[in-house]
């Protein structure tokens, strides 16, 4: 048996775009009209994105990320170019797909299967920009089980903004790719600027993340929907009324109280297949209490204890 859901806390970054450039202020050996959809670059959308991973391979980080995204690709058998295709908004879908037998549903088998798709509405600078930022989800975003009792909403928006391959360090990418392949852009005006340092050359994970942690308006909404898991604002120690710097394009909402959205997306979606699976375990139950297996049977009371636990608002 297969369960599948979508994990779409997917974010648009954006960045102005400037008249008047010259030639000079771009990377390419050949000149290219960056202010036209990149979708015109060539006749296919696929020689398109060809293309578009070709000059972000001129910048240094974005070769690292295109290597380490063409990595994963390799494991599972794909090529990251079959990976890649125009879309109404640039995302990483993740498809979680969840396995397990009638007869032992006691174990699950997880597995992911990952789409990247781009805007294709954009100028050829501005999905450049979000290309990097999508393959950086891509590459080194962390699996997780929504299965597993660790599955908490704490931990949940601290991974998706502040951890391994979350929006802090995919905007943190994107924004290097900016200033190697757009030097003389970036230094006229970008949000980048924000959390970069003029005089030591970096840009500033700490800044990165006190800007997504920013509410406005929400914070009310983000305490309320807090309480509802019986979290508090004092749970999230960088969580700020200042206006709103980044927007979920997924949600329309601040992160913190997207990523709360997406969590109990999830969970619901969790619920209804465990409780399915724990009809299943029943039945197994009851047969192992006739022939006295008491380690399944110990088994199944614990997983029914964790799946009426945690979904009794939910089931």
């Amino acid at each position: 048996m297969e369960t599948f859901f979508k994990l779409s806390i997917t974010f648009i970054f954006l960045f102005y775009s400037l008249i008047g450039e010259s030639r000079e202020d771009y990377l390419f050996e050949k000149p290219i009209d960056y202010k036209q959809k990149w979708t015109r670059l060539y006749s296919t959308e696929r020689e398109s994105i060809k293309k578009l991973l070709s000059i972000l391979k001129k910048s240094l980080t974005g070769r690292r990320i295109i290597s380490l995204a063409q990595r994963k690709a390799a494991k599972n058998g794909r090529r990251l170019l079959d990976l890649i295709e125009g879309g109404r908004v640039s995302l990483t879908d993740t498809t979680l797909v969840r396995k397990f037998s009638p007869s032992s549903p006691e174990k699950i088998f997880l597995s992911t299967r990952s789409k990247i798709f781009l805007d294709r509405s954009l100028k050829v600078v501005d999905i450049l920009l979000d290309l990097s930022h999508e393959l950086t989800h891509y590459a080194l975003r962390n699996q997780f089980n929504p299965y597993k009792k660790s599955f908490h909403l704490k931990k949940f928006v601290k991974e998706m903004i502040e951890g391994r391959g979350g929006e802090v360090e995919a905007y943190l990418i994107e924004c290097r790719v900016y200033k190697e392949l757009f030097p003389k852009l970036f230094n006229r005006g970008s949000s980048c600027r924000q959390i970069y340092n003029n005089e030591r050359g970096y840009f500033s994970r700490k800044k990165s993340i006190l800007k997504f942690y920013q509410v406005g308006k929400y914070m009310d909404e983000f305490r309320d929907e807090l309480n509802s898991f019986e979290l508090g604002v004092s749970d999230f120690p960088q969580i700020s009324s200042r206006p709103s710097f980044f927007i979920s394009s997924s949600y329309g909402l601040p992160y913190p109280l997207a990523a709360i959205r997406e969590y109990s997306s999830i969970l619901k979606r969790v619920c209804r297949n465990d409780l399915k699976r724990l009809q299943l375990l029943e039945k197994k139950f009851r047969a192992n209490v006739r022939i006295n297996k008491f380690n399944e049977n110990k088994k199944y009371l614990s997983i029914k204890k964790l799946i009426r636990s945690r979904c009794q608002k939910k089931l």
